[in-house]
């Protein structure tokens, strides 16, 4: 069988949804997952979400990711990270993850390597949160096709460009 589509997302952790739903919406998109579409890691996350706790964090927020991943990161990705960290949040936030709060603004706990307290979190189960709202997001986005127990096993490349994939689903091929 082939199936066309603008984007073809495998993973429906909280990476696959989340880019999924920063889609164009005029898109077509396929996200496909290897079990069912709750059965990912991110349900397993507890702790929180690293953040800036605002531009002027963004240096140290930078510098501690680079220590905890003993400095073998990627340092372009980890800028990244850190700059668009506090859009991210406050994209989430609106899309309904009600973060812990104290006083009326978030409650930040301290992690990992991290030098301050930068980690936001909903109760002491971010992760199952988090997936809970992305997964009601994505089921509702009409250019949002999703498909369970199906893996990718193959992509379709041509001069380092990914035209597609190769997925199989009850034992058989879908292109």
């Amino acid at each position: 069988m082939n199936l066309y589509a603008d984007v073809l997302i495998a993973g429906s952790g909280v990476a696959g949804l989340y880019s999924a739903l920063n889609l164009r919406k005029d898109l077509k998109i396929v996200l496909i997952s290897k079990g069912k579409l709750n059965e990912c890691n991110t349900t397993l996350a507890q702790g929180g979400i690293s953040v800036a706790r605002n531009k002027d964090d963004i240096t140290t927020f930078v510098e501690d990711t680079l220590k905890a991943g003993s400095y073998e990161n990627n340092l372009c990705a980890v800028k990244i990270l850190a700059n668009e960290s506090i859009e991210n949040i406050n994209k989430l936030q609106d899309m309904g993850l009600n973060l812990d709060k104290c006083e009326k603004e978030l409650s930040y706990t301290k992690e990992g390597a991290h030098s301050i307290n930068r980690i936001v979190h909903f109760k002491d189960y971010t992760g199952k949160k988090l997936e809970e709202i992305l997964t009601k997001k994505t089921l509702k986005r009409k250019n949002i096709t999703v498909i369970e127990n199906c893996s990718l096993v193959d992509l379709i490349q041509n001069n380092n460009t990914c035209f597609g994939g190769i997925c199989l689903k009850d034992n058989k091929q879908i292109n």
